[in-house]
């Protein structure tokens, strides 16, 4: 977590659309894109926030940023230090790393999903820092080296190619031995 001083700079995608129509030069300056802004949005939680001020939410496709124009203050968050939950139920952190919870409130409860919505696909773009239950695996271990693992049809055949993969580079490796 960022604080900041300034709102984000952030172009509307028609407009990136309209800016990179025409070959830009240098890939590297292009804008992000503002794929979502919500305003009187108030927060609460592990931050350096007042819960009391109303901010504009600007979701983009490099970082989420909550900022005040009163204040002149927010915050910006990448998207690979994030964990997104709809709906958080639990009562104590049950996950093996420390995390800072925040919630962010708009205006309108019917702008929940689209915002949930936006930020998920920008989260989509960038690699997660966290590690993942895809295998509802607590242990740690990799899921490959599980008893009673069953692999697709697809995932067996690429395992017994690899496998021929690395038979033929032992027999290839014990003809250079024996030269």
């Amino acid at each position: 977590m960022k604080v900041i001083d300034k709102p984000v700079k952030a172009i509307k995608l028609q407009d990136f659309n309209d800016l990179i129509s025409k070959t830009p030069g240098s890939f590297s300056e292009l804008p992000t894109i503002l794929r979502l802004r919500v305003d009187g949005c108030t927060v609460a939680g592990d931050c350096d926030l007042d819960g009391n001020e109303r901010y504009s939410l600007y979701v983009t496709d490099k970082e989420l940023c909550i900022y005040s124009d009163s204040l002149q203050k927010g915050i910006s968050l990448d998207y690979p230090s994030i964990m997104l939950h709809a709906i958080d139920e639990r009562t104590e952190n049950v996950d093996d790393f420390e995390s800072k919870d925040m919630h962010i409130h708009p205006p309108e409860t019917s702008q929940l999903q689209e915002i949930y919505d936006q930020l998920s696909y920008c989260a989509n773009l960038h690699q997660n820092k966290f590690p993942t239950d895809d295998n509802d695996n607590d242990d740690g271990e990799d899921a490959m080296f599980e008893d009673g693992v069953e692999l697709s049809t697809t995932g067996a055949a690429n395992l017994a190619r690899f496998d021929d993969m690395l038979e033929e580079q032992d027999k290839h490796t014990d003809k250079k031995q024996k030269q």
